[in-house]
């Protein structure tokens, strides 16, 4: 767990990827299964890959956060002339390695 929060709740394990800032000194962490993160939209209850990764304190993205992530990315096969630009071919790098980090964490939480 992370350091007391200023209630005297746990905070809750870090994660790294862009989900929150979870067991930072002075984070309101609630008890387990629950974190009021700024980061988040809402409060809720968090989805069993996010309490695995609590309880074996890994880095993890969500499946959720994956998926979300590889909606924003731009294809370059939908561009008109068909050219790829240095931006859209990082965006392909970085949805393989989504794709890829994807796959991964569906056969980890799947043993």
């Amino acid at each position: 767990m992370g350091e007391p929060g200023p209630e005297g709740k746990p905070g809750m394990p870090g994660f790294i990827g862009g989900i929150g800032n979870y067991g930072e000194p002075g984070h309101p962490g609630e008890d387990a299964g629950y974190c009021r993160c700024p980061a988040r939209a809402t409060s809720k209850k968090t989805t069993s890959i996010e309490l695995a990764a609590h309880e074996k304190k890994i880095t993890v993205l969500t499946v959720r956060h994956l998926e979300n992530a590889m909606k924003r990315i731009v294809h370059s096969g939908d561009h008109p002339s068909g050219e790829v630009s240095e931006a859209e071919r990082k965006d392909e790098e970085k949805k393989a390695k989504i794709e890829k980090a994807l796959e991964q964490e569906k056969i980890y939480f799947e043993k």
